[in-house]
């Protein structure tokens, strides 16, 4: 594997297009069998739906609150330190993520790294 590639979401219903896009994202990454990168996936928040996810075989899920306020108040105050700690224990080479705060967090946590 010459790069790891980790791909990290915030809270996801499992009904909506970037679901979708991610189910087949992985389904085309896993029928490839020469892979020049590893792709990771990570949730953040957790899902009302996880039967979307049966393409993916590198998941991490940080199960948060479902109610969305509640939720909220936790990305508010622990969503830098899960960034940290993962960015730490998986060092990629690339994040790619479909929310800009986890952008901003993880391009503000790159110099440690």
């Amino acid at each position: 594997m010459d790069k790891k590639v980790l791909l990290i979401t915030p809270f996801m219903t499992g009904f909506g297009g970037t679901e979708t896009v991610i189910s087949n994202l992985f389904k085309r990454y896993n029928e490839d069998s020469y892979q020049k990168v590893k792709l990771e996936y990570i949730n953040i928040g957790g899902f009302t739906d996880e039967d979307w996810q049966e393409n993916i075989k590198n998941n991490k899920v940080i199960k948060l609150s479902d109610n969305k306020y509640v939720r909220k108040l936790q990305y508010l105050a622990f969503l830098p330190f899960i960034m940290f700690f993962i960015l730490k224990k998986y060092k990629p080479d690339l994040v790619i993520s479909t929310n800009p705060i986890i952008w901003s967090i993880a391009y503000m946590l790159k110099p440690f790294f």
